[in-house]
């Protein structure tokens, strides 16, 4: 009976040791892949605050190739380029398949492309910035609804 009780012993522990050591392993192979997943977010949650602030600075008359037209104040643009890096993220430590982990990269260049597209006219070959900024803008500000880390 005591050969019995003692065996019982050895299997509760040896159970114990395979389940403490396949829960210590889950935790250092999926802790570090959620860690790096935040981070990424977080960086996106940064590039895409930076971006909407330069779309969404004012437009003000700039002379460029001899043309007249409404653009981005530029100093707008300094201010939000400047609050991003204050930020101090690197983004560079991000290979692009980790930066590509969902859609939210191809969805900001299809949605700008999109704008482009409604605010060009055909017929000067010119874009209407004001336009096309209002519509970046209105889509940059869609966004949030698809991507939760951006909230």
């Amino acid at each position: 009976m005591g050969e019995l009780k003692l065996k019982k012993q050895t299997i509760y522990i040896v159970i114990a040791v395979i389940v403490t050591l396949i829960l210590t392993s889950a935790f250092f192979i999926y802790f570090p892949k959620y860690q790096l997943n935040k981070e990424i977010n977080t960086y996106k949650k940064a590039m895409y605050g930076g971006v909407l602030c330069q779309y969404d600075c004012p437009l003000i008359p700039q002379t460029t190739n001899n043309a007249t037209q409404l653009l981005p104040d530029k100093i707008c643009i300094q201010v939000c380029t400047a609050k991003f890096q204050q930020l101090n993220i690197n983004g560079a430590k991000y290979s692009n398949e980790e930066l590509q982990n969902d859609n939210f990269i191809k969805d900001i260049g299809d949605g700008v492309g999109n704008c482009r597209t409604k605010a060009a006219n055909l017929t000067t070959l010119k874009i209407d910035n004001p336009a096309f900024f209002n519509c970046t803008v209105d889509f940059l500000e869609s966004l949030p609804q698809n991507y939760s880390y951006l909230n």
